[in-house]
């Protein structure tokens, strides 16, 4: 059985996603496959705060992950960049039973924990939970604090606004707030709400760092929104395209919206699933659910198709803000004007014209096998090993996955794997419910990238308890005979 391939596929739910990753993986923006969402519309953001200042970089050579619900120890960390601070000779001092010295934000929290006044406390007097996500009204507060920490003056444009949710704004979390607003650093939802309690996604924090580093004037002379796509350069980035009748959307606990199609026709691409899910995540700056389409209406949709272990099914994200409605084609819109290469055109020159332009070669991104035997899956497999699970680095909030940091204990296939740092330990991320802390795994995994220290679960059945010795046995035995 073949290993699957797909682009855009969902990238690792773990902590590592922001500044951890070895230097080399902080690439240029143009290397990233999963970021066609957000372009053009947020390119020069992007290009800013990735490229330019650096303090934001993929989870692998190609893959941003911009969706990631950020912990509060990742935030943390990345806010010690952005500030300056030097945390190569801090030591790790801290009373929170669970930071890990050896976790990249320990030093972080410590340093952050230890200044006078503190810049964060704990949940507890013993737990700062550091992969709880990240929150708006917490992110300003942590904000606040470190500029006061550096001496650093925030611009106020001396606004008197008030934000339409502020009895829901918490009063410790208040005076930061409406500080990140005066300084244009928080700008609400467009529609007058500021979200306090909502968590803050990689692609939401690239632009508040964005606002922070950009002064507003700046911004109206080289806005971050300049949109300078084609519907011609969308369809060369689209692998599915489809007619769909929308049937209902509804908004996930991560801040994305799901929308529901019943697939009339297929234009381009693979889309074998008699309904899809396509997925348009937060901070995308346009409409779209119920505000955009009509239950039962007819669109023409153009999307990438993700695909993952970790999805319960796959996920369509749509290739710029292209609307195509059947029922009436003259009011087709990009970007809110008229798309011209089809105006006053009937389905048959559409579908003849998208059929003229090129589909986007399929890249290969995240991998596993839909084999449910083991021969087919260790031969499959990049590394086979033994390992002890650690701890916990971060619990997956977009997808059905935890990340671990594993001791590995013996590479069974005598694979090549890259470990953090001078330890043996790996990062593996794995179905949720599949190990436990502190037990041992047989575990075949792929990798994500070259020099990555991450690796991932390759099949359904790849983790594979040491208690399960019959299987343990058939492993070694595979895989003694494929050497």
């Amino acid at each position: 059985m073949k290993k699957m391939k797909f682009t855009l596929s969902y990238v690792l739910a773990l902590a590592l996603t922001i500044g951890l990753i070895p230097a080399a993986l902080a690439v240029s923006l143009d290397s990233f496959t999963d970021i066609s969402a957000y372009m053009p519309s947020k390119e020069h953001m992007f290009r800013y705060i990735i490229e330019e200042k650096g303090v934001i970089s993929g989870s692998t050579s190609t893959l941003l992950n911009p969706t990631e619900v950020l912990g509060r120890g990742q935030v943390l960390y990345v806010l010690c960049k952005v500030f300056g601070i030097d945390l190569s000779n801090e030591t790790v001092d801290t009373p929170f039973t669970d930071v890990s010295p050896s976790a990249y934000y320990a030093k972080a929290i410590s340093w952050a924990y230890n200044q006078n006044p503190r810049i964060v406390v704990g949940t507890s007097a013993t737990l700062f939970r550091p992969t709880t996500a990240m929150i708006r009204q917490d992110f300003c507060v942590l904000f606040s604090r470190f500029c006061a920490n550096r001496g650093i003056t925030l611009p106020n444009n001396g606004s008197t606004f008030v934000f339409s949710d502020d009895s829901s704004i918490n009063a410790y979390a208040k005076d930061a707030v409406y500080q990140l607003n005066r300084a244009g650093i928080l700008n609400g939802d467009g529609k007058g709400a500021s979200l306090p309690g909502k968590n803050i996604p990689k692609v939401a924090l690239i632009e508040l760092l964005y606002n922070y580093y950009v002064p507003v004037s700046e911004r109206e002379k080289n806005p971050a929104s300049a949109i300078n796509m084609t519907f011609t350069e969308a369809l060369e980035m689209s692998d599915s395209i489809i007619i769909g009748e929308y049937l209902s959307s509804a908004e996930t606990d991560w801040g994305a919206i799901h929308c529901q199609f019943k697939v009339k026709k297929v234009l381009r691409g693979e889309v074998p699933e008699e309904t899809i899910h396509m997925v348009v995540y937060g901070g995308t700056p346009y409409a779209t659910g119920d505000d955009l389409y009509v239950t039962g209406g007819e669109y023409i949709l153009v999307m990438n198709r993700n695909d993952s272990l970790f999805y319960e099914y796959p996920r369509y994200t749509p290739i710029g803000d292209i609307f195509i409605p059947l029922e009436d084609i003259g009011k087709s819109t990009m970007y809110g004007k008229e798309i011209r290469e089809i105006a006053d055109k009937d389905i048959a020159y559409i579908e003849a014209f998208i059929n003229d332009i090129a589909a986007p070669s399929i890249q290969e991104g995240q991998r596993y096998t839909s084999a449910t035997d083991y021969p087919t899956i260790v031969k499959e497999t990049d590394l086979i090993l033994k390992v002890t699970i650690k701890n916990l680095e971060i619990e997956g909030v977009a997808a059905n996955s935890n990340t671990y940091v594993c001791s590995v204990t013996q590479n069974i296939n005598e694979g090549s794997f890259v470990a953090i740092g001078e330890s043996q330990d790996i990062l593996i991320t794995v179905i949720k419910g599949s190990v436990e802390v502190g037990k041992s795994y047989i575990v075949m995994v792929n990798r994500i990238g070259e020099s990555s220290p991450i690796y991932t679960q390759s099949s359904l059945r790849s983790i594979v308890s040491l208690d399960d010795e019959a299987t343990v046995a058939e492993i070694y035995e595979l895989c003694n005979a494929n050497r």
